[in-house]
């Protein structure tokens, strides 16, 4: 009885991936049925860990930084490449897989895989401006794309830890309004961002995007986009001699102040501080 517990949820997700838009209470009513199916394999699949212990994260390429935020502590598998997969698959099942960028060929083996067709798994990278790579991978379930710049914030941090303990991503036709929302972001970032455009531009209500992003990312949008824009104006004050009103305004902030302010909060020191620390700033 075990064998068939553990081919449902990649049937069931191949199908809602082939569907149209379902009504709310369809989709609802799919969720649930996911929900019911993924805790029957916690407890019948033999892949799974019999004892209580939560399986260690797998992360793949190089950015060191995120790692340790989203890691929290627990224990993590590292490999340079996706080259090391198949091995490192083959000796434990990971509970959460991260892959530095947004590699759809990455995921495609990953999903291929029979101990890995239902993990969660997490791109991060620093610009996601690219429409072909975020459509490719919209097909996927339980798939998340996120910016580095958000990928530490504590809000996030929250939902991945999360997801570890088996909360749910939502399924691809849901998740697709948030990623292309989130391509949106990176690519109108350095000017004027509003609700009803971004939403048009996903076309789905102001509402329910603003709904469905939060629950997928743990974040809001507009959260999301100033920590973005705070990443750029980190750049740009590192990188540039641009001046600090130059630097606000590049990174998509039309107000000074407001920009001193929402940076600070963001990396804890002035925006001036931050070009004073800078290695080679003078």
């Amino acid at each position: 009885m075990n064998q068939p517990l553990c081919g449902i949820m990649e049937k069931i997700e191949a199908l809602e991936s082939a569907l149209p838009a379902l009504d709310p209470g369809a989709s609802l009513a799919l969720e649930q049925l996911k929900q019911i199916v993924a805790s029957r394999e916690r407890v019948f699949c033999p892949s799974r860990r019999a004892d209580s212990s939560p399986a260690p994260l797998l992360f793949i390429g190089d950015d060191t930084v995120a790692w340790s935020a989203l890691a929290n502590g627990g224990e993590a598998i590292r490999i340079a490449a996706m080259e090391g997969f198949t091995k490192t698959i083959a000796e434990t099942t990971p509970s959460l897989i991260v892959i530095r960028g947004l590699d759809a060929a990455a995921v495609a083996e990953i999903r291929g895989h029979p101990c890995a067709l239902t993990a969660p798994v997490v791109l991060i990278e620093d610009h996601i401006k690219t429409p072909a790579a975020i459509l490719e991978l919209c097909h996927y379930s339980r798939l998340l794309v996120c910016n580095s710049a958000v990928a530490s914030s504590p809000e996030f941090v929250s939902r991945f830890l999360a997801l570890r303990s088996g909360a749910e991503i939502l399924p691809p036709h849901t998740g697709a309004f948030v990623k292309k929302a989130i391509l949106y972001l990176n690519q109108n970032a350095h000017g004027p961002v509003s609700r009803w455009k971004l939403a048009d531009a996903v076309h789905v209500s102001e509402d329910y995007l603003s709904r469905v992003f939060h629950r997928e990312m743990g974040i809001s949008p507009w959260d999301y986009l100033s920590r973005y824009r705070g990443f750029i104006a980190a750049d740009l004050l590192q990188h540039t001699d641009l001046s600090i009103r130059e630097v606000a305004f590049s990174a998509g902030f039309h107000d000074h102040a407001y920009f001193c302010r929402v940076f600070r909060k963001l990396y804890g020191i002035s925006p001036r501080c931050m070009r004073k620390t800078t290695p080679g700033s003078g």
